[in-house]
């Protein structure tokens, strides 16, 4: 019987530590819900343009850094830049939708961001973090707070998510490109399970 006791002991142990040091934390939560848009009609301009295109993974909560705004779904996830040939630049982007207003979604975000400048625009907001080095570039992480109304694709984004009134832009800087030895070879976000 103690020697029962022992091992569960033992095991509760380990699954505490893995958990501390981030095993199954690790997979993180997903960032946002990711909006499904309808598969295009089989043989159109559209259907050969999403044959070619290739899905990038939700990245979760922890990579992003910057809070989600509650509520709000993702439109589209937009990796780093390719410049050259495995070469990347600057940051990836994830393009969220709410029915929220701007107001409301700004307020959110310049509490939860109270170190970083805010600039209105005539759209909107600009919530800017201080330049960041990355190998030779310099990278400014940003959330930027648009009107959908003002958009000049609205009737789409309303399509994707029926009252929307705000769109959300999010430019972060993960930690697998941070701290990367050379992150101009690192591409982010992966590519989709299903896509691979």
């Amino acid at each position: 019987m103690q020697h029962v006791m022992h091992k569960k002991f033992l095991c509760t142990a380990l699954a505490v530590l893995y958990l501390a040091l981030g095993g199954a934390a690790s997979a993180g939560t997903p960032y946002a819900p990711l909006i499904e848009h309808p598969k295009p009609k089989p043989g159109t301009p559209a259907a050969a343009m999403a044959a070619l295109t290739v899905p990038f993974a939700v990245p979760t909560a922890e990579q992003v850094g910057i809070p989600a705004y509650p509520g709000a779904k993702i439109e589209k996830i937009e990796g780093r830049s390719m410049e050259n040939w495995g070469q990347y630049s600057g940051l990836p982007d994830l393009i969220l939708l709410t029915t929220d207003p701007v107001e409301q979604v700004h307020s959110f975000y310049a509490k939860r961001l109270s170190s970083w400048h805010t600039e209105k625009m005539h759209r909107g907001y600009i919530i800017e973090h201080a330049t960041v080095a990355l190998g030779k570039d310099k990278v400014r992480p940003r959330v930027e707070i648009h009107f959908v109304a003002d958009m000049l694709g609205k009737a789409g984004y309303e399509k994707d998510l029926p009252g929307a009134k705000t769109l959300i832009i999010v430019r972060y800087l993960p930690p697998e490109v941070k701290n990367a030895k050379d992150p101009v070879k690192v591409n982010f976000p992966p590519k989709a399970e299903s896509s691979k």
